[in-house]
């Protein structure tokens, strides 16, 4: 096989890690301030690389923490990013979704194995089984199989629980239930609404008074009248190379907040990791952290890294023997994202203003957990195989209706395989049905092909969602 090498490689990272928790020795302070400096400018010099005008990173280890913020929240209207600017934390929230049930479930004797519709009874699907089998843990982990966009019409007021049930009765099915993990938001909007039946009160005040006043998140909010009193940033994307404020905030209705509504400042969602990480804060028993850190799903890739797959609403990532946890969290024109390594005593968390931020956060994790844990991603190597095998992976995946998704070409030419997604792109095969973006403004983004029962290609997963296959 042959090694992605030159402008197509993945960071491979050759320097070794300047501390590792795992030796039992505490470094010495000016060691720790050096390796947190030399993070710090690797973050400004990613933020600078893709134009992000402003973001803020946090670290926990060994016992401590250090916090930087570089930028502005607004380049029409700048103020200086700090460490208690907030920011849009898109699926990050889903994490505070599974805590809040999870302690629910342990404070009320509820089984997360229970049907979802012995909290909601009104809950329908197009596949009337699937729905009568769904349980709360399908939900958490991603495993429901149906189509998991429909992020509904903008539903408010006391009816929107009920308008969005509705919607999901037309969902159609495009994975067997519990088979293989699809990213769901719709999963997690129901999620929230058994939280709400369950406490008898708003998600919001339920997350709240489950998760967000006990880890001291008091920098958090769903709210958008509450942000707006605070320093707070705005989304931006590129015009011409230089950044330019997004025209609207992304304002997430109540009854899509558990899916991807909440907004906090960097050192909150530190506070978020610590608690997963395992800080005896009280919130779970051992066993019931343990879940979160469990694999339930099968395995693949999201984004540019090899997943182990989902716990209990937890990413786990795998870089060769390693393990790492977290999330990742997008809104239109922000990005963020949390990790850490219950081991090595570790939690990042990092937040971008821009739509380039999650090009800058995928340059720094790298150098991060490397430094600080000692993982290392592996050089990917190029998988040789035949003509006939590529041309059985070629073809349209997606939605003939755009209002569901996109439709992304996949075709073989001269050998190779492209696809058409943000613009034509090379694709390099990286396993049997594995790949990698080889070049563009998406080189090092993964995808992969799953098969039916037949042996045929018959979905593309791309971003932990999965396309089915058109043609």
């Amino acid at each position: 096989m042959t090694r992605l090498s030159g402008r197509n490689a993945l960071p491979t990272g050759e320097r070794r890690s300047a501390v590792s928790a795992a030796s039992g020795e505490r470094p010495a302070q000016a060691v720790l301030d050096a390796l947190f400096s030399e993070l710090a400018a690797q973050f400004e010099a990613a933020l600078r690389r893709h134009t992000v005008p402003g973001g803020a990173l946090a670290l926990h280890y060994y016992g401590r923490q250090w916090s930087t913020a570089f930028g502005v929240t607004n380049v029409d209207y700048p103020l200086p990013v700090n460490d208690t600017t907030v920011f849009q934390l898109g699926g990050i929230t889903k994490l505070v979704t599974a805590l809040a049930l999870a302690i629910l479930a342990e404070q009320e004797g509820i089984d997360l194995d229970e049907p979802v519709r012995s909290f909601l009874p009104a809950f329908r699907l197009a596949d009337a089984r699937v729905a009568d089998r769904v349980t709360v843990r399908h939900l958490l982990n991603h495993t429901g199989g149906w189509y998991g966009d429909d992020l509904g019409g903008g539903e408010s007021g006391p009816d929107a629980a009920t308008r969005y049930l509705g919607r999901l009765a037309n969902a159609q099915q495009l994975l067997p239930l519990g088979w293989r993990f699809s990213m769901n938001e719709s999963g997690y909007v129901v999620a929230g609404l058994i939280l709400e039946e369950l406490t008898g009160r708003s998600y919001a005040s339920a997350a709240r008074d489950l998760v967000l006043s006990p880890l001291g998140m008091t920098r958090s909010f769903f709210e958008p009248r509450e942000i707006v009193t605070t320093r707070h940033v705005v989304g931006h994307t590129l015009d011409g190379g230089r950044p330019r404020v997004h025209s609207a905030w992304t304002t997430v209705p109540p009854v899509l907040a558990p899916a991807g509504g909440l907004c906090a400042s960097v050192q909150d969602l530190l506070r978020l990791g610590r608690s997963l990480q395992g800080a005896d804060v009280g919130l779970l028993s051992e066993n019931g952290l343990a879940a979160f850190h469990e694999p339930s799903t099968d395995r693949g890739v999201i984004d540019r890294e090899d997943f182990a797959g989902f716990g209990l609403g937890v990413m786990i990532w795998t870089a060769g023997d390693g393990r790492y946890f977290g999330h990742s969290g997008s809104t239109d024109y922000q990005h963020a994202r949390l990790v850490y390594h219950p081991e090595a005593d570790f939690v990042c968390a990092i937040v971008t203003n821009a739509s380039t931020g999650e090009r800058a956060i995928a340059d720094v994790l790298p150098f991060a957990l490397e430094r600080y844990t000692a993982i290392t991603a592996p050089a990917m190597a190029i998988y040789e195989t035949t003509s006939s095998a590529l041309a059985e992976l070629a073809g349209r995946y997606g939605f003939s209706d755009s209002k569901l998704g996109p439709s992304i070409a996949v075709t073989l030419r001269d050998g190779q395989l492209r696809f058409d997604y943000g613009g034509d792109a090379r694709l390099a095969l990286v396993g049997p049905d594995s790949v990698v973006v080889a070049e563009g403004p998406l080189r090092g983004l993964r995808a992969e092909f799953l098969r039916d029962g037949t042996g045929a290609a018959a979905w593309l997963r791309l971003g932990g969602k999965v396309y089915p296959r058109l043609r």
